[in-house]
């Protein structure tokens, strides 16, 4: 049977293997064969609590963040344990470090703004103590945003590339107003 064929016979399909063709046209790429399949399902409805749709988006933007940090700091922590022997690995830890920190902050200022305890998702999440010892070592561990850029500088100069300036370093400012426009996002796609 070609696709052609298939096609007449999507909604004929149950929501689990509708959700399970959808991903998997999804994992090669195939965006036409994953909107033909989800434009052939029915529609459900169901009722929420109206701040429902923030609390999830909250929640997703809190993963993502919590993934990010946590890919940083094993980062520094893979360059800490080579840094006796490399003063390149030494850089990018102080490096990663910073990265880690200035991240962390940017969650902690956007938290702050929307008046909501930072880590309350996180501590009940696995690597939550590792990733604060990590956390802990970085922060004394991790370039300034003035070393920040004279690495980045560095690096740039090397390769041939025109050098940033303060503005061009990620702030922990600028990460929380990403972070609100992300937030603002993924509440309209849950329904807010």
């Amino acid at each position: 049977m070609n696709s052609a064929t298939l096609a007449k016979h999507y909604d004929a399909l149950t929501p689990a293997e509708r959700f399970a063709l959808i991903l998997s046209a999804d994992a090669r790429g195939d965006e036409a064969e994953a909107d033909r399949i989800a434009a052939a399902a029915g529609r459900v409805t169901y009722s929420v609590r109206d701040f429902v749709p923030y609390s999830q988006a909250f929640l997703d933007l809190a993963e993502g963040v919590y993934l990010q940090l946590f890919d940083y700091a094993l980062y520094f922590a893979e360059l800490e344990s080579l840094s006796d022997d490399l003063d390149r690995s030494t850089e990018s830890m102080f490096a990663a470090g910073f990265m880690l920190k200035t991240l962390l902050d940017g969650w902690k200022l956007f938290c702050e703004r929307r008046h909501v305890p930072p880590f309350a998702v996180w501590q009940i999440l696995p690597g939550w103590d590792h990733l604060k010892r990590l956390v802990k070592r970085a922060e004394r561990l991790a370039f300034t945003r003035d070393e920040m850029l004279q690495y980045t500088n560095e690096i740039s100069r090397r390769k041939g590339k025109p050098e940033l300036t303060d503005s061009d370093v990620i702030s922990p400012e600028g990460l929380a107003d990403s972070l609100e426009t992300q937030f603002g996002t993924y509440v309209k796609r849950h329904g807010g």
